[in-house]
């Protein structure tokens, strides 16, 4: 079931924490996530190795933050996403400056949904049906809880390679550290480390995956998620069900148990950020998508009235 854009099924919903990137966001609409920093001038795999300046060994693609960390002067055909030529011929909307709708983007108040107040219902029925996606203010989840989480996150991909690596993605249980998953040896891969857990229901969990260090990642982790979990059930039973024709708890109930699933993701620096992108476009299969985003940095788009349009920080 759709509602412009919002997909009440399956029932599931995932947690991303973006280690690059202002605000707590929900969303369930098409999104990627741009490379934004640079602070070096570089060229291609292709231009260095044809115009015979350098030779290398081929990169490993495990971490790309590796890749940054070892000086690589180029980066891998494997990330760039297409040619500059491809990239204007593809996407005529990159000529109008898309930005102009981020102030746009619905403001959604939890605690007049919480108290059932008719205007914000309906704002929440229109920003469900025009975007897919709105932010969210007064949600409830304490400063501290939310500063503790990005500190432990941004902590664990501070870790060396190799401590990092001892929690490896594994494709039998979807967790781990790592690139999750790759169709093809051809396939073009996103300027993206991550950490993917699955939080709940509880017998999902397989305490290995979850890092010991920071010493706090865990406990910060579990009282993040618990956070979470009531933003997400506060709308399944209450606005969203009210929203759909439904009664107060409807989504909640199809949902069960509600499986729970929390996805770090790390965007290192990029010499050349207009060829790589950080997450390809995409629209998430779960039913609801809560964002935590670095306060430091924009990267966040997402897709509106035939452009990408930038989402920027609540002031």
């Amino acid at each position: 079931m759709v509602v412009g854009g919002w997909i009440a099924s399956p029932p599931s919903f995932y947690i991303y924490i973006y280690i690059c990137g202002g605000r707590i966001t929900i969303k369930d609409g098409e999104e990627r996530l741009l490379s934004q920093e640079t602070n070096m001038v570089g060229s291609s795999e292709e231009s260095l190795n044809n115009g015979g300046m350098i030779s290398s060994p081929v990169p490993s693609f495990e971490s790309v933050q590796e890749m940054v960390r070892s000086n690589l002067p180029y980066i891998p055909d494997r990330f760039i996403q297409r040619s500059t030529d491809e990239e204007e011929e593809e996407d005529k909307s990159r000529d109008v400056d898309m930005s102009v709708l981020s102030p746009q983007i619905p403001i959604i108040d939890l605690a007049l949904l919480s108290m059932a107040d008719a205007d914000e219902l309906q704002k929440l029925e229109l920003a469900c049906r025009s975007w897919g996606f709105f932010m969210v203010i007064n949600h409830g989840i304490p400063g501290e809880v939310l500063e503790r989480v990005k500190n432990s996150a941004a902590g664990f991909f501070e870790l060396p390679f190799e401590e990092k690596k001892e929690y490896s993605f594994d494709l039998n249980e979807r967790q781990g550290y790592g690139r999750p998953f790759m169709a093809s040896e051809e396939e073009k891969l996103d300027w993206t480390d991550s950490l993917s857990l699955r939080i709940h229901p509880y017998h999902f969990r397989r305490l290995k995956f979850w890092p010991n260090t920071p010493p706090d990642f865990r406990e910060n982790l579990e009282a993040y998620s618990n956070e979470v979990r009531k933003v997400a059930e506060k709308l399944l039973v209450g606005s969203l069900s009210l929203m759909m024709g439904m009664n107060n708890g409807g989504l909640l109930e199809l949902h069960k148990e509600m499986p729970q699933t929390v996805r770090l993701n790390y965007y290192p620096i990029c010499q050349n950020p207009d060829r790589v992108i950080g997450i390809s476009p995409h629209s998430d299969m779960s039913s609801i998508t809560i964002l935590l985003q670095d306060d430091d940095i924009i990267g966040l788009e997402i897709r509106h009235a035939g452009g990408w349009v930038p989402v920027t920080q609540i002031l």
